[in-house]
């Protein structure tokens, strides 16, 4: 597992280790509550939250780590400094372990490079039990030894002014990429000989030196030069590239889709960070959306962090600590600590670690609406560079209806990012999704949310519908293969569909709709058509409003259908649905597992429903009059 998993926040176990530590000696968290209460982030913040972090590992450490290493960190600050910065991801004892081993076997070396050690204890901290680990099997079989954790530091300390990467100029979250390395003594040898003398950017190509064979390595082992005598598939191509930058300093790592993989990578020229990757073709820095895969979650939160180390790596730091230090004094927190990391997030908004306890402060009413505006502005500013991390992110920012009013403020810093996604019907399928999700929870505070959503459902749906007979077409029928086939369309030409009764049932320990009966409407009448499935309990009601017209439905289906909301639309003064004024109604049943599809929403009117039934709703689609 890459480390980044990591950075971004494992957990929030830490913030409960620091409630117990408090109860025994308040001392650190009071002080840290004392420190924010001035809304300012300030060294005698940064000292208090340095006292409390380090408290709370000890007391999780526990026997595990020696007295005796506590002691040596208070009195190295070049160390303690970084190992405070790393406490902000949760690292766990594990790596106070690996550091203490580090430090017992290269105490020298460690005081010279911490951030070279944290990077190698923080990558080597994974895995069960008390020695470092981190290993790909299949990727070191039939090779000379492999390191140490404690020898692979010592190579990198020796030969540190052989590597075209200043690891003694690099922060440990980038150096914990360059400490994922199995690659073999004699191995690394053979790729210093090789690249001696070449700087970083000469280097962007080794994808290309493998050559593309089927049944290359036949049997040999994935040695690096083996690779390049024999060739391989692009697992074998990612492998020798990441492994081989590895060696020379490079922070590297690999992403992958069904079927590709391709490495990645961190470039440093003076003061910029600049993340790099190669695709499945071997294309400098190009996209696999042609082949209909998207990058992994773990390279945009990659590019967050180039960018923010490029904009100051002390003040990411800031961040990242004012953020972990907000979590550690949840519920104690003073009302204006939310003011402290709107403030580093202006100087740095590229902390995912920040936007987490920003969005926990705004989510929970604790963050002022003045801080939330605040926040959410910033957000929006980052949408075009990072859109996957902040469309992930933007959902916490949304303060909380019942507690927050609807002020002028926080609508008009919605309306600024309702206008950096104005775009999105051009964005990738999952940056869609990720859009549709968020403007479902915004519909309160984004006022034309609602339009825009139902136009990327529109444009991302998977209907089918079929051709008309007798005026009449079907969308497909989300759901499974089971029950028998159904048709409930209401009687005449007047009729329309205007909502369900309906009840739900556990299918494998998932919620999904049991029965349905479908509800109609002529000029004279409400009716009930048949019921379906089976009934449970008393049935539920989803009625479109008064004076709207039920346009489609938002469904969602696997090996049944699980559940669903009624799209519907206002009518104008000629009786028309009204589609730029679109309502979203409540959801229905269970969640499910995939994305919503969209079923209706189009120029027709809507006259009963299809599918598939026994002792549950096997499936179910719409019958449209054309």
């Amino acid at each position: 597992m890459a480390p980044i998993r990591r950075l971004v926040l494992r957990s929030t176990s830490a913030a409960l280790v620091a409630c117990a530590a408090a109860a025994q000696n308040p001392e650190p968290i009071a002080r840290l509550v004392d420190a924010l209460v001035s809304g300012r982030w300030s060294g005698t913040a940064e000292h208090a939250y340095a006292d409390l972090a380090l408290a709370t590992a000890r007391a999780e450490c526990g026997l595990r780590v020696a007295d005796g290493f506590w002691d040596w960190l208070g009195r190295t600050p070049k160390v303690r400094e970084v190992v405070v910065w790393a406490t902000t991801a949760d690292p766990g004892p594990k790596f106070f372990q690996c550091l203490e081993r580090l430090r017992s076997e290269h105490e020298e070396a460690v005081r010279d490079l911490p951030h070279l050690a944290v990077g190698f204890a923080f990558a080597w901290s994974g895995g069960d039990g008390a020695t470092p680990n981190r290993r790909w099997p299949s990727w070191t079989r039939g090779r000379s030894a492999i390191p140490s954790m404690s020898s692979s530091f010592a190579w990198y300390v020796e030969h540190r002014r052989e590597l075209p990467f200043r690891i003694d100029r690099a922060c440990w979250k980038l150096l914990a990429y360059t400490a994922l390395n199995d690659v073999p003594f004699d191995e690394r040898t053979w790729v210093l000989d090789r690249y001696r003398g070449r700087d970083v950017a000469e280097l962007r190509n080794l994808f290309a030196e493998v050559p593309y064979v089927v049944d290359g390595l036949e049997g040999k082992a994935q040695s690096l030069p083996n690779m390049v005598g024999d060739g391989g598939v692009c697992t074998v191509n990612t492998q020798f590239q990441m492994a081989t930058l590895r060696t020379l300093g490079v922070p590297a790592t690999f992403g992958g889709g069904p079927g590709h993989c391709w490495p990645c990578w961190m470039e440093v020229e003076g003061r910029r960070t600049t993340f790099h990757r190669v695709n499945d073709l071997g294309n400098a820095d190009g996209t696999l959306g042609e082949h209909g895969f998207s990058p992994h979650r773990f390279e945009s939160d990659l590019r967050m962090l180039a960018d923010g180390l490029s904009l100051g790596v002390s003040r990411l730091r800031d961040a990242d600590l004012c953020g972990a230090a907000l979590d550690r004094i949840e519920g104690r927190a003073p009302a204006r600590a939310a003011s402290a990391l709107v403030g580093v997030l202006r100087k740095n908004p590229h902390s995912i670690r920040a936007w987490h306890a920003i969005g926990a402060s705004i989510h929970t009413g604790r963050a002022t609406s003045r801080d939330a505006v605040a926040a959410i502005r910033l957000a929006a500013e980052l949408l075009a560079d990072h859109p996957r991390v902040m469309l992930r992110l933007l959902p916490a920012l949304l303060p909380p209806t019942h507690t927050t009013p609807r002020s002028a403020a926080i609508v008009a810093a919605m309306a600024e990012v309702r206008a950096r996604i104005d775009d999105a019907s051009a964005w990738p399928d999952d940056l869609r999704r990720l859009t549709i999700e968020f403007l479902e929870q915004a519909g309160d505070l984004a006022p034309e949310a609602p339009r825009l959503r139902l136009q990327l459902l529109q444009e991302a749906r998977d209907d089918r519908v079929t051709e008309p007979a007798d005026g009449l077409a079907r969308t497909r029928a989300l759901g499974g293969e089971g029950g028998a086939p159904f048709e409930d369309v209401g009687g005449g030409d007047r009729s329309r569909l205007i909502g369900f009764r309906y009840s739900t049932t556990d299918f494998f320990g998932h919620c999904v709709i049991g029965s349905i009966q479908p509800l109609y409407a002529d000029d004279t009448r409400r009716f009930a058509g048949r019921t379906l499935g089976k009934r449970s309990g008393d049935p539920l009601e989803a009625v479109v409003p008064d004076g709207h017209r039920l346009v489609g439905i938002e469904a969602r289906g696997g090996d049944r259908f699980d559940g669903f909301r009624l799209v519907s639309a206002p009518l104008d003064r000629n009786g028309r649905a009204d589609m730029t004024a679109v309502a979203f109604g409540p959801w229905c049943g269970g969640s499910g597992n995939g994305w919503g599809i969209l079923l209706g929403a189009r120029p027709d009117e809507i006259a009963g429903i299809h599918g598939r039934a026994g002792d549950a709703i096997d499936a179910m689609g719409l019958v449209v009059r054309r």
